[in-house]
């Protein structure tokens, strides 16, 4: 987590850094327990997004998505930016982003 000065304003840059590891479970075999699904029904809520519709997600996009607008709105930013830098060579898990980010509408 990066709190970066932008001319006059601050901005929170949220890093997730890849080569071969995933982004975590898929939300549809992490949830379960009750206290999972109140975690993934605030993180839905923070993205606007609904629980049913990320089973097929990697919970750490949702994660540190959400985490990037909460400490924005802690540090009174008015930017915040979840940045995937990957190292792999051969594009490992990039289908796995490209389905978060479908499911936020940023195809």
């Amino acid at each position: 987590m990066v709190i970066a000065g932008l001319r006059s304003e601050l901005a929170i840059i949220a890093v997730a850094g890849k080569v071969d590891e995933s982004f975590a479970d898929l939300v549809g075999d992490w949830s379960g327990t009750p206290g999972k699904q109140r975690r993934l029904e605030g993180l839905c809520s923070t993205l606007g997004l609904t629980p049913s519709a990320v089973g097929a997600i990697r919970y750490q996009l949702l994660h540190r998505t959400a985490s990037a607008i909460h400490e924005a709105k802690r540090h009174r930013c008015r930017r915040a930016l979840m940045l995937v830098h990957s190292f792999s060579a051969s594009h490992r898990w990039f289908e796995d982003f490209a389905a978060f980010s479908h499911a936020m509408g940023m195809p």
